[in-house]
């Protein structure tokens, strides 16, 4: 049985790296195209006395901005991305004043405007400096900020949270609204196309963007990798985390491996607000990832190169379509994991006693060990472990609803998970708090087999300090079978301090509307 077990992790692992190579196997080395991305993780000035402030806050954050962008050009950067809401200090305003003090007029994209060229402009200050800023560096720049759009100052102002990109000329040239707002109640949802998100560069690589909770939805990110074969997504994020699934680092790994692309992704970063967490995710073509998830880094500047396809090589799927999902209108306490004696983690927990769960049973050093979870629609999780430890550990199976943002939206997934446990309480799982300083035990080698209803599934494998291994540790595969999708995750050796490990499937067509 042992044998068996390790020739079957070991071919996993291989399978993995093959089918990575499977995604590029069509294109010669000489047809990619290899380019260098930066995303920053942001701690934004955010000094409020008055909502006269707001402009003050706007072209202090653009400054440091653009020192990022002097740091990056230097590494020899060609696109930078920056995080959601940093450039208004990171909050979204709570009022309309003060909201309409950091709002911008962004010109329509489709007429490849210079601000910089332009007249100054009362709601254009932030526009304009930036324009220059990317025409003076030669830099693609990425980032949000506020829209205002009002035709007439009688009308009551629409406001979008809003990504543009500014190419080298300065120019504007992609505006994309967010279309999945969390807990965002004086923004508009975008509902533009999703080709408005897709911009592509003069280094011959096209893009598409999204912002933040767009990354739980199938628009617009999903959407233009799938219907028209793009390989690299460009985000910002303000995350919110939530464990034991949903933490920033292993939200965007997995995301970038389970669809095979590159992902550059900007994080806003406030511990004590939930939010950290940026990386450039490099699984189109190897198991790379160069991230920071740290509470204590502050301003992290990130520079990699990355490999991928040309523009005129990408192929899609034209008939691809999936419906929008409509947000609708609580979570468990949340989580203080605390970084030194003034500052904290501020971290959620997805509710998990509507879920299959088992306490796994321990066994003897180098015994195979079996547990199998199902749930609704046919979702069967199948686990092969080691455990010898005196450690704790949770095996579970759900297929149905879940809530986010304190229950206001709802999501359809399927999931497959094992879960760290404080103790035998299921109100004590996946929770760093409570982790005792003492040295941790490794949990596996492990795999996780099961039956999911959809494609859309997302590994997950993360350290009890929240960091995730490196992408050859473990093996990732799905394949179609029979109506169902076949999905897998296995480790060929322990991963040491081990918090969670698994697979989260998502259900797009499925969500309550």
């Amino acid at each position: 049985m042992a044998t068996y077990v390790v020739i079957i992790l070991s071919f996993l692992l291989v399978l993995t790296l093959t089918t990575i190579q499977l995604y590029t196997s069509n294109v010669s080395a000489e047809d990619r195209v290899t380019y260098t991305g930066a995303v920053v993780e942001y701690k934004p000035y955010e000094t409020w006395h008055s909502p006269e402030d707001g402009i003050v806050v706007l072209q202090e954050n653009a400054l440091r901005y653009i020192e990022f962008m002097v740091e990056a050009r230097e590494k020899g950067a060609h696109i930078i991305v920056f995080p959601e809401n940093a450039l208004t200090g990171g909050q979204i305003p709570k009022n309309q004043e003060k909201l309409m003090s950091v709002v911008q007029v962004l010109p329509d994209p489709a007429q490849r405007i210079v601000p910089c060229s332009l007249p100054d402009h009362p709601r254009q200050e932030v526009v304009k400096k930036l324009s220059c800023a990317a025409k003076k560096m030669g830099m693609y720049l990425v980032l949000t900020m506020p829209e205002l759009v009002q035709n007439d100052p009688k009308d009551y102002p629409i406001i979008y949270n809003t990504q543009v990109v500014f190419d080298r000329s300065g120019a504007l040239i992609t505006r994309y609204r967010k279309k999945n707002l969390f807990l965002e109640f004086l923004f508009t949802p975008g509902t533009e196309d999703d080709s408005t998100a897709i911009f592509t560069t003069d280094f011959g690589v096209t893009f598409t963007l999204q912002i933040c909770f767009d990354i739980v939805f199938a628009h617009p990110g999903l959407h233009n990798v799938e219907k028209f074969g793009i390989r690299d997504v460009a985000m910002s994020t303000s995350w919110f985390d939530e464990m034991p699934f949903l933490i920033a680092d292993t939200v965007q790994n997995g995301w970038s491996r389970g669809l095979g692309i590159n992902l550059l992704v900007a994080g806003f970063h406030k511990p004590s607000k939930s939010k950290l967490g940026s990386g450039i995710f490099k699984y189109f073509d190897s198991l790379d990832a160069e991230y920071v998830y740290d509470p204590k880094s502050g301003n992290k500047l990130i520079v990699s190169e990355i490999t991928t396809l040309p523009s005129g090589s990408l192929v899609g799927d034209p008939k691809f379509s999936l419906p929008l999902s409509q947000p609708v209108l609580p979570v468990q306490p949340p989580d203080l994991r605390q970084i030194d004696s003034k500052e904290f983690h501020l971290i959620y927990h997805e509710d998990m006693s509507t879920y299959n769960n088992t306490f796994l049973t321990r066994g003897q050093p180098g015994q195979w060990l079996t547990e199998t979870r199902c749930h609704k629609d046919g979702l069967c999780c199948h686990l092969t472990y080691q455990h010898s430890g005196s450690d704790t550990y949770l095996f579970t199976a759900y297929s149905g609803v879940v809530l986010k943002g304190f229950g206001v939206y709802k999501v359809y997934a399927q999931i497959c998970g094992v879960v760290y446990c404080h103790e035998e309480r299921l109100q004590t799982c996946g929770k760093p708090g409570l982790i005792p300083s003492i040295p941790h035990e490794e949990f596996g080698p492990f795999s996780i087999q099961g039956t999911f209803s959809v494609k859309y599934v997302y590994p997950t494998v993360i350290h009890r300090d929240l960091s995730i291994p490196a992408g050859s540790k473990f093996a990732f595969d799905k394949k179609h079978d029979d109506g169902s999708w076949n999905v897998s995750i296995s480790t060929h050796n322990a991963i040491p301090s081990f918090m969670t490990g698994g697979m989260y499937g998502r259900w797009y067509d499925r969500d309550p509307m």
